[in-house]
């Protein structure tokens, strides 16, 4: 299948994110069923020991992929369910989904790096904090003293910078493979070429992104304080925020037919 790569205003990376607030309004349950399975399907492989953690990481790629698919069968004039979960393993195509494979391997690779480069940095400060965040035993003081450790912001900005890094060349990497036919390098290279031409637009993309999951977060936990709702607040923030992840990932289809025109799309 060929494909052209399209030249990207600035002002398009706006135009993403009403896109996908915008498709999210036209099947709200839907999409946010789809994020429920994917949030079900990571609890699942994050409580396998050793390989759960690895295999959350390697899941990233798909997850793109799912909600990519559920928006352009949306298109199509379908209604997207979970089977996206299912559609490209069976599809036909055995060298498709080992390229898959190998791009979530490689994803999954990469991104340990750069947990490993960050707890580097920060000498494990970072996880000393999650383990006493996470113990009933540790005292607000002890929490308070590992925040203040030396290094721990500056693994944080590695662990940001690097996750970012890692994101450009996957970032279309996985439609490229299913609706492209292109081979993991391949994908790898033009999602990487594709961003860097239109920098601009995802750098409004992503501003965008924060301005609009900032203000939906601040909103609601203003409106649960206001109700003083209390413990039952977490009912009404979970499923709110889980609608706006969920928009957040069907935009990144509107990236997708932004930067590329691909014939013969399945």
């Amino acid at each position: 299948m060929g494909f052209k790569l399209l030249t990207v205003p600035a002002g398009a990376g706006l135009q993403w994110v009403l896109a996908g607030l915008q498709e999210m309004r036209r099947h709200p349950l839907a999409y946010g069923g789809i994020m429920a399975v994917a949030f079900a399907l990571l609890m699942v492989l994050g409580s396998l020991p050793v390989i759960g953690p690895p295999m959350m990481l390697a899941s990233v790629p798909l997850l793109n992929l799912a909600f990519m698919m559920a928006v352009h069968a949306s298109r199509q004039g379908h209604k997207p369910g979970a089977g996206v979960f299912l559609a490209p393993w069976v599809a036909p195509g055995t060298e498709r989904r080992q390229r898959l494979l190998a791009l979530c391997g490689a994803y999954m690779a990469a991104s340990m790096v750069a947990v490993l480069l960050g707890s580097w940095v920060d000498g494990g400060a970072m996880a000393r904090l999650m383990d006493a965040m996470a113990s009933d035993d540790a005292s607000p003081e002890t929490v308070d003293s590992l925040m203040q450790a030396p290094g721990l912001l500056a693994g944080l900005l590695v662990r940001l910078g690097l996750t970012v890094l890692v994101s450009v060349p996957f970032w279309h990497a996985p439609a490229l493979i299913v609706w492209a036919d292109q081979g993991v390098a391949q994908s790898l290279f033009s999602s990487t070429l594709a961003m860097a031409r239109a920098w601009p637009a995802f750098t409004l993309y992503g501003l965008g992104w924060v301005v609009v999951l900032g203000v939906a977060g601040s909103l609601i936990s203003a409106l649960t304080g206001l109700l003083q709702l209390g413990s039952l607040g977490v009912l009404v923030l979970l499923p709110l925020m889980t609608l706006m992840v969920s928009a957040y990932y069907v935009s990144q289809y509107h990236t997708f037919v932004g930067c590329f025109v691909v014939r013969e799309q399945e």
